[in-house]
C-alpha cells in the first residue's frame, strides 16, 4: 500500500485542478521515463521512479531520458526532446527497444565491418490505440 501512495499521479501544470477531460496522463516508472513537461520537472519517487503525470491536452516539449545501451556500465543516461501533440483523456506510455546490442552483436558487426551495429527505437505511443505520436516504433521483423 504504501508503494501505491507513492505512484499517485501528479499535476504538471499551474493553476487549479483541471477536470479529466481536459488533461492527457503519461505513464511513468522506470526507464524509459519522463524527466520534465514543458521544462517543468518532474521528480521521481524513491523506488517506483517518476510517477504518472496528468499534463494539459494540446501541444506538449517533453524531455524523456533513456539508456541507449543494454546495460548501464556501457553507457549511462541519454535524453531527447520530443515535441507531441496530446488529446483530452489520452493515456500515452514511453517505449524504448534496443536491437543489435550486445556486446556479441558489436563484436559481430565489426567483424562484417558494420558501421553502426546497435539500434535504438524510442517513441511514444497512446496506450489504447497503440498509435505512435512521436519517435520510431521498431517493425515486428528483425531489423
Amino acid at each position: 500500500m504504501a508503494l501505491a501512495a507513492c505512484a499517485a499521479p501528479v499535476d504538471v501544470y499551474d493553476g487549479a485542478p483541471l477536470s479529466d477531460g481536459a488533461v492527457a496522463t503519461i505513464l511513468g516508472g522506470g526507464l524509459p521515463h519522463l524527466r520534465s513537461v514543458d521544462d517543468r520537472p518532474i521528480a521521481p519517487e524513491p523506488i517506483v521512479g517518476p510517477p504518472d503525470a496528468r499534463v494539459p491536452a494540446g501541444a506538449r516539449t517533453l524531455v524523456v531520458d533513456y539508456q541507449p545501451c543494454f546495460t548501464a556500465t556501457l553507457c549511462g543516461l541519454a535524453a531527447v526532446s520530443a515535441e507531441v501533440v496530446l488529446r483530452p483523456r489520452g493515456v500515452y506510455v514511453i517505449r524504448h527497444e534496443t536491437r543489435g546490442c550486445t556486446p556479441w552483436d558489436a563484436l559481430a558487426a565489426v567483424a562484417r565491418k558494420e558501421s553502426k551495429p546497435c539500434r535504438n527505437y524510442l517513441w511514444i505511443a497512446d496506450r489504447g490505440s497503440g498509435e505512435t505520436v512521436w519517435g520510431e516504433a521498431p517493425a515486428n521483423g528483425l531489423d
